[in-house]
């Protein structure tokens, strides 16, 4: 199958670590127990390690932190769009009758202004 790592930490390792949370230290949360075991039983093991250790066998619960709240993504062009109305020159033949004499003709253009995201 292959060869074990050399940074395997032994099987008695393991069983101490587990018999000495289940005996001494059920009391302390998971963060404070690898300190105590580097502290009092001269074990270097990491936290991650110990973490994984005692929710695999079943001694810790596995902490799942709140779901996450998603929030609708910000549309592009969240900016304002500006308006602006520009007299044109009349084609010819508008504004032949009495009543249409008075009016303009205006295009109107709409440009979008971006913020900085």
């Amino acid at each position: 199958m292959g060869k074990a790592s050399p940074r395997r930490i032994p099987v008695a390792v393991v069983e101490q670590v587990l018999g000495l949370y289940r005996d001494k230290y059920f009391d302390l949360n998971v963060k404070h127990y690898p300190e105590k075991l580097i502290e009092e039983h001269r074990l270097e093991v990491s936290y991650t390690w110990v973490k994984g250790l005692l929710q695999g066998a079943g001694l810790v619960a596995r902490h799942r932190g709140p779901r996450k709240k998603h929030r609708r993504r910000r549309s592009l062009f969240a900016g304002e769009m500006k308006i602006e109305m520009k007299e044109i020159e009349s084609p010819p033949g508008f504004g032949q009758n009495e009543r249409s004499k008075s009016r303009s003709l205006f295009t109107i253009e709409r440009s979008l202004v971006a913020f900085d995201l």
